[in-house]
């Protein structure tokens, strides 16, 4: 099925359906949600780091057929750009990854294009990485067999010794601990890494996130606008109202104390519609927040209120032929007819 849906793809492009798609969306707009990019070497497959080399094509690809405009513009209640033809695309990074800084910023700048990065500043502040990129590290290391996870509440996981098979295993454990209460989860991590100092654990650098100072950096250029994330990535919805408020308000502190100017415009963290409820909306309404986007996999055609703004995830495993069909709206278009459930 995977070598069909390409080849579907590849002719799709060849008889110029995306030129076709592209005309017919033309009036919607397309925020494209990125996590990390680099030009090493990752250890197994991750679907948030995306190769440097394939970021640049993409660039270089949206530099040629698309508008790409910065989210001040398009995320904080402008409606102009919903028109025949303007093809608009908003870039957006989420967690605030150093290598987009190094790695991304570069790219961003040789073409002139702009994106807005939402950080997680209590994060940053204290040198830590979002908890779910430490716990992906560290199991990946650890040797094949099985491991009884069940006093945390999971049972027992078999590492492969195939890093690409581990590496999904690792990834349905963290899509569950995402939803469970803090308390619980935090009991999972401290029981496994009770220390990230601990022997046989060490960060790769790969999720190392940017200082506040780096963040500043970026607020001050051309390239970088500001959005937030929270300050510790929980999800929203297992929080009660009044820590939900406590997250909003503490990574904006925190962004002023570093005296970063930032955008009033919020990325969900996980981002699916189970994920916040209409507490967060609260929250972000009385914190001045202007707008929120998820990770709900679609064009934006103003359908979807400020707060509940769509993207196209672009991850490690979309090639040249799916980036093309996801932007002109081909790719959706196909999914609809079959039926199948588009990948968040």
């Amino acid at each position: 099925m995977h070598l069909l849906k390409k080849a579907i793809l590849v002719i799709g492009d060849l008889i110029g359906l995306n030129w076709l798609f592209r005309k017919i969306n033309g009036g919607k707009i397309r925020v494209l949600m990125y996590h990390g990019v680099t030009s090493r070497t990752p250890g197994t497959f991750c679907w948030t780091v995306l190769a440097a080399d394939k970021f640049a094509w993409q660039m270089h690809y949206l530099k040629r057929r698309y508008n790409v405009r910065p989210a001040s513009e398009i995320l904080t209640g402008e409606r102009s750009f919903f028109e025949p033809g303007r093809n608009t695309v908003v870039i957006t990074f989420d967690d605030g990854l150093e290598n987009n800084f190094a790695e991304a910023w570069p790219v961003l700048r040789n073409l002139g294009l702009t994106a807005v990065c939402f950080v997680l500043p209590g994060l940053s502040q204290r040198g830590e990485q979002i908890w779910a990129d430490d716990l992906f590290e560290f199991l990946l290391k650890q040797p094949a067999g099985d491991l009884d996870l069940s006093e945390y509440g999971f049972g027992t996981i078999q590492l492969s010794a195939d890093k690409e098979s581990r590496s999904g295993v690792i990834a349905r454990l963290l899509e569950t601990a995402k939803s469970w209460p803090a308390e619980q989860r935090n009991r999972l991590v401290d029981g496994l890494i009770p220390d990230r100092e601990t022997p046989g654990f060490a960060r790769s650098g790969l999720f190392k996130l940017m200082t506040i100072d780096q963040i500043n950096q970026l607020a001050a250029s051309r390239e970088f606008e500001i959005g937030i994330h929270t300050d510790n990535h929980p999800i929203m919805s297992v929080l009660s109202p009044e820590e939900q408020q406590r997250e909003i308000t503490g990574a904006i502190e925190n962004l002023k104390l570093g005296e970063v100017r930032y955008l009033p415009v919020f990325a969900y963290p996980n981002g699916r519609p189970e994920d916040f409820n209409d507490d967060t909306v609260s929250a972000l309404k009385k914190s001045k927040i202007r707008a929120a986007v998820t990770t709900v996999d679609a064009l934006w055609d103003g359908s979807f209120d400020s707060y509940n703004i769509p993207r196209i995830g672009i991850g490690g495993d979309i090639d040249r032929w799916e980036f093309k069909a996801r932007l002109s709206g081909f790719f959706y278009y196909l999914a609809a007819r079959g039926g199948r459930e588009q990948r968040r």
